[in-house]
């Protein structure tokens, strides 16, 4: 089984980047590495990807303070992660099309990462995980127009 994960890095990603924009603003210094790790985007972070919180924190002369760069790096190892989530994704929703005989429904994605998908000149959008939850259970070769009705409901 597949588990699409595409929102769920879009969400990292948001979460980190409104961490980034406060630390940009201000960076205090705290007293220990455990400080930097304690705060909860941190640990969800460092959780959900396989560091250690402490990680995160770069020494000063008194203290530490929240490492800019690898925070940064973290956000790009984000971005890959994410754009590979949406690559099986897609993979998913092609075969998913194949297997219900929809192919005539055009996939594409947007630039905010949804789902865009397109038949008889009608257009919608949704999440790769809420196409996989409308399609899940659907018999073989159930077709293009009763598909795109169920998009409609």
């Amino acid at each position: 089984m597949v588990q699409i994960s595409v929102s769920y890095y879009g969400y990292l990603i948001e979460i980190l980047d409104e961490l980034l924009q406060d630390l940009r603003v201000s960076n205090p210094e705290y007293r220990t590495a455990f400080d930097v790790g304690d705060n909860p985007v941190i640990q969800t972070l460092a959780q959900k990807m396989g560091y250690n919180p402490m990680y995160f924190a770069e020494p000063t002369e008194r203290g530490v303070v929240f490492d800019l760069k690898k925070l940064s790096n973290l956000r790009k190892e984000l971005e890959t992660r994410h754009a590979d989530a949406l690559q099986i994704a897609r993979e998913v929703i092609d075969i998913e099309l194949s297997r219900l005989n929809a192919t005539s429904i055009n996939v594409s994605v947007t630039p905010s990462k949804r789902i865009s998908l397109k038949y008889a000149g009608k257009n919608t959008e949704m999440t790769a995980e809420q196409f996989v939850q409308l399609t899940m259970g659907l018999p073989d070769n159930f077709g293009a127009l009763a598909l795109w009705e169920r998009f409609a409901v």
